[in-house]
């Protein structure tokens, strides 16, 4: 009994120190933003007109040679970058399909390695930031070309209470993340391409997500 009541407290012992440096690490990072420098591909994850216009903008200054919006076509990204003033020199590429933060990360690092490209900067929310980098960071560690990654984020604007909810949604979603990870890096095969393990996600969705 003793043992049990120790591994229960020593794993959510851990919960808590990865949620605090979750939290933490969003505040963080709207600090610590670098300059961004010019870069083979911009990569704008699922999305919001936030997203998209940091992506575009991104894409126009400094400047890149590629631009991708996840679950996109070229054509539908297109019409923003024309908006935000993306040159047409700049090559429009197909977003592929995802149903994940992990499998964003893939097709970003995929579409990468696929044409030769060196240089990444990511685009999203500044509460999934933390989760996007880790996933990418972790990623680029299992191909043999490592990728030069940068970042910029969409601030959301929140209220308190929904702040507390994408918290609580970001901390749940990392865990989920981290399976999927190991589970592709140990099978080479997205865990999502399974029923089983759909439906089981889609079950602890519902029960554990407050929020998407």
């Amino acid at each position: 009994m003793n043992l049990f009541l120790t591994i229960i407290k020593s794993l959510l012992l851990v919960f808590i120190t990865i949620a605090a440096l979750q939290i933490g690490a969003v505040y963080l990072l709207r600090f610590l933003q670098p300059e961004l420098e010019t870069a083979d591909l911009v990569a704008i994850m699922p999305s919001s007109k936030d997203r998209i216009a940091k992506g575009c903008v991104a894409a126009a200054n400094p400047g890149a040679t590629h631009l991708m919006l996840i679950n996109n076509s070229p054509k539908a990204l297109a019409k923003h970058a024309a908006k935000y003033g993306v040159p047409e020199s700049v090559t429009m590429l197909p977003g592929g399909t995802s149903r994940s933060s992990f499998e964003d990360i893939h097709v970003t690092v995929q579409t990468a390695l696929d044409r030769n490209l060196r240089s990444v900067i990511l685009v999203t929310s500044d509460f999934h930031l933390p989760r996007a980098l880790f996933l990418m960071y972790a990623y680029n560690l299992s191909i043999d070309r490592e990728l030069h990654i940068q970042y910029t984020a969409a601030r959301e604007q929140t209220t308190p209470l929904k702040r507390l909810l994408l918290f609580y949604s970001e901390i749940v979603k990392f865990w989920g993340s981290v399976a999927e990870l190991g589970g592709y890096l140990l099978t080479a095969k997205l865990p999502l391409d399974s029923d089983k393990v759909m439906a089981v996600r889609n079950k602890l969705k519902k029960i554990l997500l407050l929020v998407e």
